[in-house]
């Protein structure tokens, strides 16, 4: 549930040995398990919609450079795990009461944290008009959708002088909504379009000069 981390590092005398001595499946520490035993602990719960992604998209985006909080959150997104009211809820409701957004009191999926929340859909509206030739008018269910199953081929860079990829784009934007989101309680900091697409362009900006020289 943190925010961008950055300036933030790890402290590194902190010892994770005690915890993963705990995870264990079917009574075996996962620390003793053969990669056979692996493969099939992984095979029983892999997401039902992780396998709908085909191998050609997961190299695409396993190689895409990105920043990495988008890809720890684009992560978490294809595998349902995000931090949200609605996942937090059903794991600790004594600490999290209720599913409910708490800017518009819809249920908090990943889909409305990220995407349909209006706040959100203000934000990607506004970046597709920016960068994207195609499409245009895009639905925010769909956008999720598409990132959920790494299915990006329809959508287009609008200006040629633009040296950023489509994963590119998609990571910076998830990186700041996602920022953006979490200031609001952490910060006291409203979620403001302008800052978020501010922020999207400088990063953008900074891609493109980079891409450029390479």
């Amino acid at each position: 549930m943190t925010a961008d981390n950055e300036g933030h590092p790890i402290e590194s005398s902190i010892n994770f040995d005690p915890f993963i001595q705990q995870l264990s499946y079917e009574d075996i520490p996962i620390t003793a398990m053969k990669n056979r035993q692996l493969k099939i602990m992984f095979s029983f719960s892999t997401n039902s919609q992780i396998t709908n992604i085909n191998n050609s998209n997961w190299k695409a985006f396993i190689r895409s450079p990105m920043h990495h909080i988008s890809r720890n959150v684009w992560y978490r997104l294809l595998h349902s795990k995000l931090s949200t009211r609605s996942n937090l809820h059903s794991l600790i409701p004594t600490l999290v009461e209720d599913e409910s957004c708490q800017l518009c009191k819809l249920p908090e999926t990943e889909q409305h944290m990220l995407f349909t929340c209006i706040q959100k859909q203000d934000i990607w509206q506004a970046v597709f008009k920016k960068y994207l030739s195609n499409p245009k008018d895009p639905h925010c269910s769909s956008i999720f959708q598409d990132l959920s199953t790494l299915r990006l081929s329809k959508y287009y860079i609008l200006h040629y002088h633009d040296k950023f990829t489509i994963y590119d784009f998609f990571a910076t934007v998830i990186r700041f909504i996602w920022k953006a989101h979490w200031q609001q309680f952490f910060e006291q900091t409203p979620i403001l379009e302008e800052i978020v697409i501010n922020q999207t362009q400088k990063e953008l900006l900074k891609l493109s000069a980079y891409n450029s020289l390479c």
